[in-house]
């Protein structure tokens, strides 16, 4: 009899330790994917405001270039009626044409070197988007090799079997002494 408890407890201890690391591997990869999908969502929302950024500023720069455009026509337009009027010609009006070209020049430089920045700005700000997204994927895996640690090893349930193993012939031992003892007082038939 002491037998049969000895195999029972060590089978209930080994399935116990079985179904506990099954539970631990169960709990730690669903944190992962849960982390995973949250790191993805708040990655791409990012990635997309950014994008959304370069492309309005790319827009602004496109109305900013054609607003000059029209600015420096009608400068012009109007240099030319004060040259016509003034009866500026030759040396003179080719002076003024230079200065207002460069001008126009200078004009369309600065505001393209301003949207260079801000790209520059919003590309570095992309990348340190990317870098957060590796940092929070890298701690997800992480916390799941932590968790997945905690898990009995194939010792720790052998040795754990044995214990109960022998706590269950212990008590069956004891049960079977003392029945004995009292069957031989004649209390147990």
């Amino acid at each position: 009899m002491a037998w049969y408890a000895t195999g029972g407890m060590t089978a209930v201890s080994v399935i116990g330790g079985i179904a506990g690391n099954a539970e631990i591997a169960a709990a730690s990869a669903e944190q992962q994917r849960v982390s995973n999908l949250y790191t993805e969502q708040a990655s791409g929302i990012a990635q997309n405001d950014l994008q959304q950024l370069g492309i309005n500023l790319n827009q602004e720069l496109g109305m900013a270039l054609t607003k000059l455009a029209a600015q420096s026509k009608q400068r012009q337009s109007i240099e030319n009626v004060k040259t016509a009027e003034t009866n500026t010609y030759g040396n003179m009006a080719l002076r003024k044409q230079a200065v207002m070209d460069t001008k126009l020049a200078l004009s369309k430089d600065s505001m393209m070197t301003a949207a260079d920045n801000k790209m520059v700005e919003i590309q570095t700000k992309m990348r340190d988007t990317n870098y957060e997204t590796q940092a929070r994927y890298a701690s997800a895996q992480s916390a799941y090799n932590n968790s997945m640690s905690q898990q009995s090893s194939t010792l720790d349930l052998a040795f754990g079997a044995a214990s109960a193993g022998l706590s269950g012939y212990s008590m069956g031992s004891s049960i079977t002494a003392d029945n004995a003892v009292a069957k031989a007082a004649g209390g147990v038939k």
